[in-house]
């Protein structure tokens, strides 16, 4: 929110103009998203999508449009939590980011149609020390509520898993992963299945999100108007495109 309030974000948003009004027909602060999105991950994305309609920097139609290739996972946690400690193989990790972030894009470009393009000129504002105050409080707030919901789903996903019921691997595997993506892929990590399928199921469990990132991400997406259903069907969307580019890619590299 810092980099957004001082102006720092012009720059980039000037040079990726074009590319992001023809890729996804949004104005050009949805690159500054994209990238913070990419390099962050959830739910940072929603976040500032959700600052950014506050500040009315951009509509409420680019909010929609920008969420459909913003809300992604981060490098730290694919090539680091799933590639080297659950899956224990790195090149497999690559494919599942890249495919990842890959079908994020396709996934913009498929919901650029949502409505009409409207945008909103960037105002900019100069740094104080009511702004700095502002971006602390906002900082604290955001890491104390996506902390309070990972923690609640941690436990939720505990207590749904100790039914004798779930003790189906197949079973075991989506409910993890539909309900806490981090519990998920590590159940698929240590499941007998091949590798290929590994990557794919992970890739397109990172992609959902699970209902733990939704909640998160829709905490803020909802100061933008957007229904929930509309968001869980992008979410879906960009589940299956880059699962299908992640299956592809395997059986190319692998």
């Amino acid at each position: 929110k810092l980099l957004g309030e001082s102006g720092t974000l012009t720059s980039l948003s000037k040079k990726t103009e074009k590319l992001t009004r023809w890729l996804f027909r949004t104005g050009p602060n949805s690159s500054y998203i994209f990238l913070m999105s990419i390099l962050s991950g959830y739910p940072v994305g929603a976040k500032l999508t959700a600052d950014f309609y506050e500040n009315k920097l951009i509509t409420k139609n680019e909010a929609f449009k920008i969420s459909t290739f913003t809300s992604t996972s981060g490098p730290l946690f694919v090539l680091g939590t799933i590639g080297t400690a659950f899956l224990k193989n790195y090149t497999l990790a690559i494919i599942i980011f890249t495919s990842h972030i890959l079908g994020a894009i396709l996934n913009g470009i498929i919901h650029r149609g949502y409505k009409k393009n409207e945008t909103q000129t960037l105002s900019l504002k100069s740094p104080n020390q009511s702004m700095i105050s502002e971006c602390m409080y906002s900082a604290i707030s955001s890491i104390l509520l996506v902390g309070g919901f990972i923690a609640f789903f941690t436990v939720l996903i505990d207590a749904i898993l100790s039914f004798k019921i779930f003790n189906i691997p197949a079973l075991k595997i989506a409910v993890s992963s539909l309900v806490e993506v981090t519990r998920g892929c590590f159940e698929i990590s240590a499941s007998a299945m091949p590798t290929i399928l590994k990557g794919t199921l992970s890739c397109f469990f990172i992609s959902f999100g699970g209902f733990s990132i939704h909640a998160q991400a829709f905490t803020f997406l909802s100061k933008c108007e957007i229904p929930y259903l509309k968001f869980f069907t992008q979410k879906l969307t960009h589940a299956f495109l880059a699962g299908i580019i992640c299956f592809v890619l395997c059986l190319i590299i692998l």
